[in-house]
């Protein structure tokens, strides 16, 4: 019981009660807790640590209690991105509830003394220690994990994942074969994962592996708005397209619902769609048309699969000249093919939520060309496209992107310049003057 009381009030400990005295950009061998004297921490804390701004901590959990050595391999990628580093001196490999003791006295130390982030809180461990990693991001208690040399506790495999898992070990480890099986299984649950492999045993990561996993774990929060943005969009898009349904005579409304099935297929639940879909199948009307309607099903769907291919190559071409020609006049063919283009607009979605997820920003920028080209007047499409073309290193796209994203309805100048994806731009004048003409924010 104590241990779920503990793990369920942590995420409210980050509020911090004084300044402290300690120093920044130097590594700390030992912090003694202040209210708990018996357990201690090596601690680094980034040289521009703002006491104003709540700031992102990666707690370390070494499996015989050294939590120096972690502090030590993330010293550098600390200071890179600004965080908080942590490695308890007395949390170890053994009974879980002591351990337990050891983390809630060092974040609530933290806590008390530094404006930590809850919303970026992490953790990562070794063997033993990335067990306790992932007991943590199960109860909440951190958004993600670097998992070295271990996943879950007893090496289990989840039922599902909540979290951001980063996983990495050696070659020639002994738990390789758990932790390759844990990344498939993550990968058919559809949570946010990755694993890398470096030169070596059952150790901890090597120094020059700390940034890239640390990058890949405050990247997935810097994409996370996007993802639930356009899944948010998906979903809102299907709940429409399923209600309008009942307002639709039978054939047109079977017909309707084969397509929903076709455009949503793995994006959304479509167990309720199709126990309908079977109903509406048994319908006189509808199997009296069904040999027609089923030529207007197969002509979406090869078309549909011809268009998303042509935009994951980065090739618009066919969605241009389909979007000219497509006439102002209604008709059947017009509904047609106006029908088509919103399934292209939810797989580009798709594609660019899976894009930011994996990191492949190539990607997620030739998904968000196709969005912006179906929905010219959207200021966020256009913002995120700018976002994804920075990160895929393409500058004068993205300030292009950028500044379209001004002309239709971003005003907020603040938000801009602390947008991480865009950091990239901040030394090119044209970002800075694209800055300058936006009024100053409160």
């Amino acid at each position: 019981m104590r241990r779920t009381v503990f793990l369920c009030l942590l995420p409210f400990l980050t509020v911090p009660a004084q300044s402290s005295e300690l120093p920044r950009g130097e590594i700390i061998p030992e912090v003694v807790c202040t209210a708990q004297p018996r357990y201690s921490y090596a601690l680094y804390v980034p040289t521009d640590y703002n006491p104003d701004r709540p700031t992102p901590v990666l707690y370390c959990l070494d499996p015989q209690a050294n939590g120096l050595t972690p502090v030590r391999l993330f010293r550098d990628a600390a200071e890179q991105l600004g965080y908080i580093v942590a490695g308890s001196l007395n949390s170890r490999n053994g009974p879980w509830n002591p351990a337990a003791d050891a983390i809630e006295a060092m974040v609530t130390d933290l806590a008390a003394h530094w404006n930590i982030d809850p919303r970026q809180s992490y953790a990562t461990g070794f063997s033993g220690g990335a067990r306790g990693a992932t007991t943590l991001a199960e109860a909440g208690i951190v958004r993600g994990v670097i998992a070295c040399g271990a996943g879950f506790m007893q090496g289990r495999m989840p039922e599902e994942v909540t979290f951001d898992f980063y996983g990495i070990c050696g070659r020639d480890d002994f738990n390789r074969p758990e932790l390759e099986r844990l990344d498939r299984v993550l990968d058919r649950l559809g949570g946010s994962h990755h694993l890398t492999l470096f030169s070596g045993g059952h150790e901890w990561l090597p120094a020059s592996a700390a940034l890239p996993a640390l990058r890949w774990l405050h990247d997935q929060r810097l994409h996370a708005n996007m993802r639930q943005r356009y899944q948010r969009m998906i979903d809102v898009s299907f709940r429409r397209g399923s209600k309008a349904l009942a307002k639709l005579p039978l054939p047109d409304a079977w017909l309707e619902g084969q397509l929903l099935q076709l455009d949503y297929a793995g994006l959304v639940d479509l167990s309720d769609l199709t126990k309908s879909q079977r109903k509406l199948r048994r319908a006189r009307e509808v199997r009296a048309k069904r040999q027609t309607l089923q030529a207007w099903e197969q002509r979406h769907e090869t078309l549909l699969r011809k268009i998303t291919d042509e935009i994951a190559r980065g090739d618009l071409t066919g969605l241009t000249q389909r979007l000219a020609e497509l006439p102002a006049q209604e008709s059947a063919e017009v509904a047609f093919q106006k029908r088509l283009l919103q399934g292209v607009l939810i797989r580009a979605l798709a594609e660019a939520r899976d894009g930011f997820a994996a990191n492949d920003f190539d990607a997620a920028s030739a998904q968000l060309r196709a969005a912006t080209r179906l929905l010219p007047q959207n200021a966020l499409m256009a913002f995120d496209l700018a976002c994804a073309l920075s990160l895929a290193n393409q500058p004068a796209d993205a300030i292009s992107s950028l500044q379209r994203a001004v002309q239709l309805g971003v005003k907020d100048a603040r938000h801009i310049r602390e947008t991480a994806a865009l950091e990239t731009l901040h030394r090119l004048p044209e970002f800075q003057a694209i800055l300058a003409e936006l009024p100053a924010s409160p």
